[in-house]
């Protein structure tokens, strides 16, 4: 079976073609752990199918490399779709990508450049509400971007570089009684430059380089904490940075998707 290999901002994930040619995605998903494990299989943050849509140019289907569990939307995953099926001449330089909460419009920029328009801006919740992580308590605001994140302002003395993302995000990712399903969790502060610098414990996946979604809604927590809007702020993550924007037509995220390479493998090895 072919596989290629992209990533954005470092969110790397091995990504099928349904389209051309056909597959069943259900026999594959008990395999995605073993393919996306680093040491024995080919390596990534998960498995990404394109498969032929009804209601857009392809459908995308994400599946967690730690576990095989199926997420509702990734959004370096839909820019890296995007470049996939532009490479593979499935679409031509604009696309409507077809994901669990909605229609994603799509273009190519330039080369390893994807620019895309989400199906609804960053849903932020009104309201800081707190957590308790291993003796400490954090402020944090939901987010909604067709999956859930709690989104932390860390203090101002805390270093973003060097702060356990591994020890304090479990706890909140797996705090049923506040996140029944489970939660992204993102740890952001502000540079001087205006930035946002941001880490992510991704649901079911753990730390991972970058994560679109999370950067939207950083943003998203971001801009409703200001007293006046910004339409424009720039995402760093470990991975890569990414470039979010409200337009009058919507809101916008754009990025890295670059290919990595390609190959393929025996499922019955796996």
């Amino acid at each position: 079976m072919k596989f290629y290999k992209l990533q954005g901002a470092g969110n790397d994930y091995i990504y099928i073609d349904g389209i051309t040619v056909p597959v069943n995605v259900d026999d594959l998903v008990p395999k995605v752990p073993r393919l996306s494990d680093r040491h024995f299989g080919i390596g990534s943050d998960g498995v990404i199918f394109l498969l032929p849509s009804r209601k857009g140019d392809v459908r995308m289907r994400m599946f967690n490399g730690f576990d095989g569990s199926e997420a509702q939307m990734c959004g370096n995953g839909v820019r890296c779709v995007m470049a996939l099926a532009h490479r593979l001449s499935l679409v031509g330089e604009t696309a409507v990508i077809e994901t669990i909460p909605g229609l994603v419009q799509a273009q190519v920029l330039k080369e390893d450049e994807v620019s895309i328009r989400m199906f609804y801006p960053p849903r932020v919740s009104g309201q800081t509400e707190t957590v308790a992580s291993c003796g400490r308590t954090f402020e944090f605001r939901r987010a909604d971007m067709g999956n859930p994140h709690a989104v932390v302002l860390l203090p101002e003395d805390e270093v973003l570089d060097t702060f356990p993302v591994e020890k304090y995000g479990p706890p909140i990712e797996e705090n049923l009684s506040l996140f029944p399903e489970k939660t992204n969790v993102e740890f952001f502060k502000v540079s001087s430059s205006g930035t946002l610098e941001m880490r992510v414990w991704e649901r079911n996946s753990g730390e991972t380089m970058a994560c679109g979604t999370g950067a939207c809604a950083t943003a998203g927590v971001y801009r409703s904490l200001m007293a006046e809007k910004m339409d424009e702020v720039s995402v760093r993550m470990r991975g890569g940075t990414l470039k979010l924007s409200w337009k009058k037509d919507g809101f916008y995220m754009q990025g890295p998707a670059v290919f990595v390479f390609e190959g393929e493998f025996d499922p019955s090895d796996f």
